[in-house]
């Protein structure tokens, strides 16, 4: 039987905790992270990293090889979420019509704001800010049958809370 596959994009410490507990319950992990590197996962992992499946490649090839969802772990500044969205929407208008591609997604956006200057005067959800972004992108792709929707969670959940009975 196949594993369901789960993509997480961000190989920090928000990222490996959520990735182990997916790994814990038997899904697939596929990390995705502008500097791809497994050893360092094996290193965090421990013992883990020998026992489950997990792959660590670009952030496109997370996205198109996860499943329905995907869990945004990355920093929260606009330009971090910027060159995210451009790099997928881009990675989606090179699919093209591929029939055998989904033509959806849902992202899970798990940051939380922090002091920075920078998000500090934002009016709106870091959730919200990313399903404009991706709104805006796929739209100016001409993209129209390609729907990404974003979600929030995990707010109240630190990272070595969810990671702490691993």
């Amino acid at each position: 039987m196949e594993k369901k596959k789960i993509g997480i994009i961000g190989t920090g410490n928000y990222g490996i905790a959520l990735g182990k507990r997916f790994l814990m319950f038997g899904f697939e992990v596929v990390y995705g992270s502008r500097r791809p590197n497994k050893e360092y996962l094996k290193e965090s992992f421990g013992k883990l990293a020998h026992e489950q499946s997990y792959n660590v490649t670009t952030l496109n090839d997370a996205w198109s090889k996860s499943g329905d969802v995907i869990f945004l772990a990355v920093n929260a500044k606009q330009h971090i979420y910027q060159e995210i969205v451009n790099s997928i929407v881009n990675s989606i208008k090179n699919q093209g019509n591929n029939q055998n591609a989904p033509r959806s997604k849902i992202v899970v956006e798990i940051s939380n704001r922090s002091d920075d200057e920078e998000l500090r005067n934002v009016k709106i959800s870091n959730a919200q800010l990313l399903d404009d972004m991706f709104a805006s992108k796929l739209n100016e792709a001409n993209i129209f049958d390609y729907k990404v929707h974003v979600v929030k969670g995990f707010n109240l959940i630190d990272p070595y809370s969810l990671s702490s009975f691993i």
